[in-house]
């Protein structure tokens, strides 16, 4: 069983992690950094290499680089499992990144991502409106993808919302552990 948290970073993608854990799936977050390095090198052959080794190895997928990979990772995967992770709104998704980045704004890796991924390094109150398109952008279009495939699974999770054990385990097709849904990583408010 394959499955692929395709959702942002800070949408709950490490509450998915460590409630796939509790469900016997097996991950841990790719070091997205190394991977995005050498796509822009000349190592493509060998970071695409090194992701599908790894994605070999594992179970469960989230955070950089699969949401971006999401469509190819269909067309690999067809029998996968995918999910989109969402906050509750843009605003609080684009709130928790801003308190996220400002906690690790000396972290070069993390600027270097999301300078990639969002066009900016750190996001603040300047650019909150291109994070936010983005956001909305990727959410869109890969509801797009999968209302043209629906022979692929696929659902979309807010923990905010109440989303939880049932939704997922009922999607994946597993037992509902005997313990509390893990809301880790949360954002402080």
């Amino acid at each position: 069983m394959k499955v692929f948290g395709i959702g942002l970073p800070r949408t709950g993608t490490t509450t998915l992690m460590h409630a796939g854990h509790q469900i016997g799936l097996r991950g841990s977050t790719y070091n997205a950094t190394a991977f995005y390095r050498n796509i822009e090198s000349s190592r493509k052959k060998l970071a695409m290499e090194q992701i599908f080794k790894y994605i070999r190895l594992n179970s469960i997928f989230q955070d950089l680089p699969f949401p971006m990979m999401y469509q190819s990772l269909t067309m690999k995967y067809p029998k996968a499992y995918f999910i989109l992770t969402t906050r509750k709104d843009p605003t609080t998704w684009f709130q928790s990144l801003e308190r996220n980045a400002q906690a690790k704004k000396d972290v070069l890796h993390i600027r270097y991502l999301r300078k990639l991924v969002y066009g900016h390094e750190m996001p603040d109150q300047d650019n909150w409106k291109d994070f936010i398109d983005k956001y909305m952008q990727h959410n869109h279009q890969v509801k797009q993808w999968f209302a043209v495939n629906p022979h692929l699974k696929f659902i979309e999770l807010c923990w905010e919302n109440g989303d939880g054990w049932d939704k997922l385990c009922s999607f994946l097709g597993k037992e509902i552990p005997q313990v509390p849904f893990p809301h880790k990583n949360a954002s402080k408010k």
